[in-house]
């Protein structure tokens, strides 16, 4: 809420991972089902809370106050022509339905955030839904870590909105191949989603936050310092890899300073010393 009792709407909707396993008639249907889920659940969370004598509300064609935010919400986020409050009403009572079900079986289902325009571009068929739903699962794995290592098995298993393997064994069906997974993930990559480097060609890092590639590496080296330091025998192989990435990023860095560490050996070192 903002100083005026207004809701600040962020570009993001977030939704329960378990959503992407349901049938849906068709993108549009995905998409606005997806953002009516969003937004009555954030609604839910606002009402009793906001000013109801705000004009940039629409309480004068809406007087409930819940459906009033909801409203406020959708045409925040230019949906306004394309759900109505009923409708995005009665989606999110029947997808809250099955989270509901879900949950109860499974436990707390993990969550995904994506920006909004995401949603509205697999609505257009602007961005295929196994882009989508690739990108939602690796999303849903990384969630707010700076870096991830994730497997393909991982975001197969997740784009299919399973959150763990022993979820994907009750809910069956056919998962994406690597060829399928690494095709999306190179689309995704070229549209700058993601930051992402493999190491040791099959340990595969993956990072929202970090956009500069010589600061991902850096953040690699210092997680695999991390894990040498409790796992001694970390692969040899991998340490040869990634030492052949230190030393060109080091050959970079030794023309704007003095940098005695060439060597992955003496890079964790220093680091274990510092």
């Amino acid at each position: 809420m903002n100083k005026d009792g207004i809701p600040v709407v962020t570009e993001n909707i977030i939704f329960p991972l378990c959503l992407l396993s349901l049938e849906y008639e068709s993108s549009q249907d995905k998409a606005n089902k997806l953002i009516s889920y969003s937004v009555v659940e954030y609604a839910s969370s606002l009402e009793g809370s906001v000013d109801l004598e705000d004009g940039n509300y629409y309480f004068i064609e809406y007087q409930n106050e819940m459906e009033g935010i909801i409203k406020t919400l959708l045409c925040n986020l230019y949906y306004e022509d394309s759900i109505e409050v009923d409708t995005a009403i009665k989606n999110h009572t029947e997808l809250k339905e099955f989270v509901n079900r879900f949950e109860n079986t499974y436990g707390r289902d993990s969550l995904v955030k994506v920006h909004s325009g995401l949603v509205k571009d697999l609505a257009n068929e602007k961005f295929s839904e196994r882009d989508f739903n690739i990108y939602c699962g690796l999303r849903s794995i990384v969630g707010e870590k700076k870096i991830c290592r994730v497997t393909n098995r991982n975001i197969a298993i997740r784009s299919k909105g399973c959150k763990s393997k022993k979820v994907y064994d009750n809910f069956g069906g056919e998962l994406l191949t690597d060829k399928q997974i690494l095709w999306s993930i190179k689309k995704l990559e070229a549209r700058n989603f993601f930051n992402r480097l493999t190491a040791c060609k099959r340990l595969t890092f993956y990072s929202f936050k970090i956009k500069n590639k010589e600061n991902f590496m850096e953040e690699i080296l210092n997680n695999v310092v991390s894990k040498k330091a409790t796992k001694p025998s970390l692969s040899n192989e991998l340490d040869k890899r990634i030492n052949n990435k230190l030393n060109k990023l080091q050959t970079k860095k030794n023309k704007k300073q003095n940098c005695n560490i060439v060597s992955m050996s003496e890079y964790i070192r220093a680091k274990q010393c510092s």
